[in-house]
C-alpha cells in the first residue's frame, strides 16, 4: 500500500466570507498551520 502524497482539504466554502465573497486570510493561515503540523 502506498502512502498519500498530497492531502487537499475540502474547506473552500468555509473560508469564504459569505457577505463579501472574499477569502478570509486569517482562516487560510490557520488552516495552513494545522495542515503543516499534521504533515511534518
Amino acid at each position: 500500500m502506498q502512502a498519500l502524497k498530497k492531502v487537499i482539504p475540502h474547506v473552500y466554502s468555509s473560508i469564504i466570507d459569505k457577505a463579501s465573497g472574499d477569502t478570509k486570510p486569517e482562516d487560510v493561515k490557520t488552516l495552513y498551520h494545522i495542515m503543516k503540523k499534521l504533515t511534518d
